[in-house]
C-alpha cells in the first residue's frame, strides 16, 4: 500500500528551526534559481554533513523518492525538505518511515 499523497514539503510547512536549517542546506547544494538537486549529489552531501547517521539510513531516505537512485534522478526542493525531516527523525533513533515526513520534529 502506497502513501496517498506526494512526499514533499512546502517551506511554509516547516517549523522555524527546520526552515532555517533546511533552506540553508538546500542553498548550499544549488545555485539559485535552481530548484532541484541531483539525488546522488544530495546523498554525498548528506553523508558528509551528517557523519553520525548510518549511510544505509541516508540511502533508505533517498530511495523513498527515487528507488533506483540513478544518475539522472533529481530531488525537487520540497522533496529535499521532506528528506531532511525524515533524517531528523532518524537522528532521534526512529526507523525510516515515509509517513514521518508529515510529522514535525518539534
Amino acid at each position: 500500500m502506497g502513501i496517498p499523497r506526494t512526499l514533499s514539503l512546502h517551506e511554509s510547512a516547516l517549523s522555524p528551526s527546520e526552515y532555517s536549517l533546511y533552506v540553508s542546506l538546500f542553498n548550499d547544494l544549488v545555485d539559485p534559481p535552481d530548484t532541484t538537486v541531483g539525488a546522488r549529489e544530495a546523498k554525498a552531501y548528506l553523508r558528509g554533513r551528517f557523519p553520525t547517521v548510518d549511510m544505509t539510513s541516508i540511502d533508505k531516505i533517498l530511495r523513498v523518492f527515487h528507488p533506483a537512485l540513478s544518475s539522472v534522478d533529481q530531488l525537487l526542493e520540497g522533496q529535499f525538505y521532506a528528506a531532511m525531516r525524515l533524517l531528523s527523525h532518524v537522528k532521534e533513533g526512529k526507523d525510516v518511515d515515509p509517513l514521518l515526513v508529515f510529522v514535525q520534529r518539534e
